[in-house]
């Protein structure tokens, strides 16, 4: 079966990727909301073999359609909105872009963009993010090459170990060279589930790493965080006439500091210890249990007396108060036991 360089089929996530023609290219689009699509700027913007595209340039498939037996929709974008720095001389943009159409295009199983704290998060916890393109499902350079996937294909990766600082930024995702987008993938979702709900973290810009292209040096790849770019979401739901999704708030309560809350399911908790290890437990109906044992880097922000940054991340997957605490054991340079006792609220 063809696949998107060693991916598998998209099953329930099909869905969240539209297939683009725009002039005699072609791109994947993520379904952001029914008359909203975000796909790479690079596929729309004018660029060194290409025009700048029209809205009445692209033509779009229904989503998770197979494409070898499928007609574009009638569905038209009325509207393209990215960064016009995006191939400005001597600027920088982010390649990131929103089609707004017409009329409904259907349904998709994305809930909202991911907040930039949560990108944060997902990033801290080297977490696997999910990609579905409709790309080249084989390696740059073979006879074979050329051939696209008809149906979208799914594929995994894992972040980079606190890749993403908040700002506009990117969100590092590991190469393995076996299985990951490609030419014609651009504009695909990048995803992450969190409890019921699955937010789009970015898109996928360049599409071409390994194993797409062997020659390819790196061992990660870029992907624009789309909350990075909030003034560009607030214009695609404004010109689509939508409403963007309610965002819940988490709050975490250290004692003795002030409570600091973030947009988003997750929280964020580092501190600098004068020892490498530290454990997070919490508080259930059986008492403390462990969560995980973390290791930190020595320096790792940290200055002084507490060489050793260690950083806690998770998603608040329930609306009830939750309660954790650090534990950290004897070690070199730790004189004692020490317990940091917090708690997260989600509202």
């Amino acid at each position: 079966m063809p696949k998107v360089i060693n991916g598998i089929d998209a099953g329930g996530l099909s869905t969240s990727v539209a297939y683009i023609e725009v002039f005699d290219t072609s791109c994947s689009a993520a379904v952001l909301a029914p008359t909203i699509l975000v796909t790479a700027a690079h596929c729309v913007a004018e660029s060194d073999d290409l025009p700048a595209a029209s809205p009445a340039s692209i033509e779009i498939f229904a989503p998770g359609v197979d494409v070898s037996v499928s007609e574009p929709t009638t569905v038209s974008v009325t509207r393209i909105i990215y960064d016009s720095n995006r191939y400005a001389a001597g600027k920088e943009g982010w390649d990131v872009a929103f089609l707004v159409l017409n009329q409904p295009i259907g349904t998709t199983p994305i809930d909202r963009i991911a907040t930039q704290e949560e990108a944060s998060a997902i990033t801290a916890n080297k977490s696997d993010l999910t990609f579905v393109g409709y790309g080249q499902v084989n390696p740059a350079g073979t006879s074979l090459s050329q051939d696209s996937s008809p149906k979208p294909l799914t594929s995994k990766a894992r972040t980079y170990y606190w890749s993403y600082d908040l700002g506009a930024g990117a969100v590092d995702v590991a190469i393995n060279g076996i299985s990951g987008p490609c030419y014609g993938d651009s504009g695909g979702p990048w995803m992450y589930e969190s409890g019921d709900e699955l937010l789009l973290v970015g898109v996928e810009s360049l599409g071409q790493g390994r194993p797409c292209d062997k020659t390819w040096k790196e061992s990660f790849e870029e992907v624009p965080v789309i909350a990075g770019v909030k003034a560009l979401v607030n214009q695609a739901y404004a010109a689509a006439g939508v409403a963007q999704p309610a965002v819940p708030t988490t709050c975490i309560k250290v004692q003795g500091e002030k409570q600091y809350c973030a947009q988003g399911r997750s929280w964020i908790y580092n501190y600098c210890w004068s020892g490498s290890r530290a454990t997070l437990q919490k508080l259930d109906s059986s008492g403390w249990t462990d969560v995980v044992t973390r290791k930190a880097p020595r320096g790792y922000g940290c200055k002084g007396k507490y060489p050793y940054g260690l950083t806690f991340a998770a998603f608040s997957d329930s609306a009830a108060l939750q309660r954790y605490r650090l534990v950290v054991p004897k070690q070199n340079g730790v004189e004692r036991i020490t317990y940091d006792p917090f708690v997260i609220a989600r509202k």
